[in-house]
């Protein structure tokens, strides 16, 4: 499954994704290959032309990857073209398109819903979606301010993000937490929904990819929090023996090669480039330490340059293996 979210607000279209595969009953593949394969959702087609997918997006996605480019001069063969799909497999779209204005299609079930109005447009896991947003009700008060509306989208994917952290597998306990965290009837969000957050967003030259670092801090299921005198200080202790925390980096191509799109996990030194043109030929680059080696391991081959946020300036032993004192 998949979380897609596309919205047109402010005159420009912003459009989210996670980058999870799920396998069909096999979990350990499903979830060892979360950071590891990252699997672009959002894809760049044209400056003025986005589509995002979901559904069982672990078979057939060379073929879909060209089925789009294939059709980017013809809008109206893409629309048609995807409806088919949608009615064969169990996949759903949006199009997203900047000409003549901003304008969505979202596709799924062998029909199209188009709109040029102001408001948002999900496909993908609608469980997930009304969690968050049921939760998103009942944390607002009469004090809460309006964020911008990408912003709002980002918080969604990078939700799902935190509470999946990557780990090759659950145990009861930690399942039973977190259904409990979250609430009654949502089993298994964390299996559909989570990896990186991938952003297409309008600039005055067309759609772009904006670069994210992800901080994953641990979750409440692998620390509590203890408040000890004096007053002002806070432990956090480990509930676990490995609680994760690490970054997540997407880095995202320049305007000549605005569809190249890269995603780079510093614990795993592994990160995966998807470059402009060719969104099939996902290339895996190993032994990287920084994000900024991995822009230099694109030049060369590709003559593609990306660019992200320099993790670097976060990192540090914020959170160590145990137990973290901090204070004032």
């Amino acid at each position: 499954m998949s979380l897609v979210i596309a919205s047109i607000h402010d005159g420009r279209i912003t459009v989210v994704s996670d980058t999870m595969i799920t396998y069909n009953e096999d979990e350990t593949r499903t979830r060892s290959e979360l950071l590891r394969k990252p699997f672009l959702k959002a894809l760049i087609v044209s400056p003025t032309l986005v589509v995002g997918l979901a559904g069982n997006l672990s078979e057939f996605t060379n073929a879909l990857y060209r089925l789009i480019y294939d059709s980017a001069e013809d809008l109206d063969r893409m629309l048609a073209e995807l409806r088919h799909r949608s009615s064969q497999y169990p996949e759903s779209f949006i199009v997203g398109s900047l000409v003549p204005k901003p304008t969505l299609w979202r596709i799924r079930d062998g029909r199209t819903v188009r709109t040029d109005k102001p408001g948002r447009c999900v496909i993908g896991d609608q469980e997930s979606y009304a969690l968050y947003m049921e939760r998103e009700d009942r944390c607002k008060s009469s004090g809460s301010v309006e964020v911008d509306e990408a912003q709002a989208l980002r918080m969604i994917i990078q939700y799902f993000a935190n509470i999946d952290n990557g780990e090759t597998r659950r145990s009861a306990s930690e399942k039973a937490s977190i259904q409990e965290f979250l609430g009654d009837g949502v089993g298994d969000f964390d299996r559909v929904v989570g990896g990186f957050l991938t952003e297409v967003a309008t600039t005055p030259s067309g759609f772009v990819y904006e670069p994210h670092t992800q901080w994953i801090m641990p979750d409440r299921m692998r620390y509590r929090m203890e408040v000890n005198e004096p007053p002002d200080r806070v432990r956090l202790v480990a509930r676990v023996k490995n609680p994760m925390s690490h970054f997540r980096c997407t880095l995202a191509g320049i305007i000549s090669n605005r569809r190249a799109v890269g995603f780079f996990l510093p614990e795993a030194r592994v990160g995966i480039f998807y470059p402009d043109g060719e969104p099939w030929a996902p290339k895996q680059i190993t032994t990287l330490h920084q994000s900024g080696e991995m822009v230099q391991a694109v030049w060369p081959e590709k003559k593609q340059v990306l660019f992200g946020w320099r993790e670097a300036y976060w990192q540090g032993n914020f959170f160590p293996a145990s137990i973290d004192d901090f204070g004032s």
